[in-house]
């Protein structure tokens, strides 16, 4: 399951469509969706291939992955909510991959700071 929810992420954050990345690897949008739902497993083939089409390294799809999680198959993964990390929403995704879109380091340095100052600012009272 935690392996389909990254995929699904690198997936989203590319723009891609589940069509789209089936077509690129050979499968269906349905068997796609089956991955990123953790319905059907993936093989270490599959999952190389995964990896290849977007453009990630196979470990990408383990990243925050922990042993308790491993360890115990039946329980579903937790949501990114360790370390205080918020979950990972389509709107989040979009968000970053419009950031780096923009191919300006100035720009984008700018963005980043009017980001943290009005982050920093709804959290203290005024």
């Amino acid at each position: 399951m935690y392996v389909g929810q990254r995929l699904r992420q690198r997936r989203v954050m590319l723009g891609l469509s589940q069509t789209a990345l089936g077509d690129k690897i050979g499968v269906s949008f349905q068997q796609l969706q089956k991955f990123e739902k953790g319905v059907n497993r993936m093989g270490s083939s599959r999952l190389y291939q995964m990896a290849t089409a977007l453009d990630v390294p196979v470990s990408y799809f383990f990243d925050g992955l922990n042993e308790a999680e491993i360890s115990n198959e039946n329980t579903p993964p937790k949501k990114d909510s360790k370390k205080g990390k918020p979950p990972m929403k389509r709107e989040t995704l979009q968000l970053v991959r419009s950031y780096y879109q923009i191919r300006c380091g100035d720009v984008r340095a700018n963005l980043m700071t009017l980001i943290r100052s009005l982050s920093d600012a709804g959290t203290k009272d005024d």
